[in-house]
């Protein structure tokens, strides 16, 4: 398999295509089809682009009808750094701040996170809401808790903790 990353452009050398021997040319070659276009598609920003995590076959057909499948797999980037997602500076006693969410970086990294409070447990609850794939903070009584975001997803495709970002947030 030749191997990608979420996030990239594809291009290929393709270099078993004879020269149309009536004219000494190579065929012009174009790509026609992925099995899968949620691991390789063909961007309207002009060209093909890995688009998730798996295994596709491309197929490129040539100006004569020869056709050559590729095969390619495509893994998600390595997580450097996570970022929580709350601009608030802080949250009121009684009411509730929603779409909290984190982004782990870079782009084309794989986006599975957990939202934790890790200090002040006592002053505010931490709500993942499922409609919307963000949490909701609500207010409980004033004092300073700590919001923890975590990783999940290594590039290995294993369970872990291997990117941590916090805040802190003013009830």
């Amino acid at each position: 398999y030749n191997k990608f990353e979420v996030g990239d452009y594809i291009n290929f050398k393709i270099d078993t295509f004879a020269p149309n021997t009536a004219t000494q040319m190579i065929d012009t070659i174009k790509y026609k089809s992925s099995s899968n276009n949620n691991v390789a598609t063909y961007s309207s920003m002009g060209g093909l682009r890995a688009v998730g995590e798996g295994k596709t076959t491309l197929t490129y057909v040539s100006s004569n009808g020869i056709e050559k499948n590729v095969d390619i797999e495509v893994n998600y980037k390595q997580a450097t750094s996570i970022e929580i997602n709350f601009n608030d500076i802080g949250v009121e006693v009684n009411k509730t701040v929603n779409n909290i969410t984190a982004s782990v970086l870079p782009s084309g990294s794989n986006q599975n996170y957990s939202l934790s409070i890790i200090n002040g447990n006592e002053f505010a609850e931490l709500t993942y809401v499922e409609e919307t794939k963000s949490y909701s903070l609500k207010g409980l009584k004033e004092g300073k808790i700590t919001l923890k975001a975590q990783s999940l997803v290594d590039e290995n495709g294993l369970i872990t903790g291997k990117k941590v970002g916090s805040t802190t947030v003013t009830i």
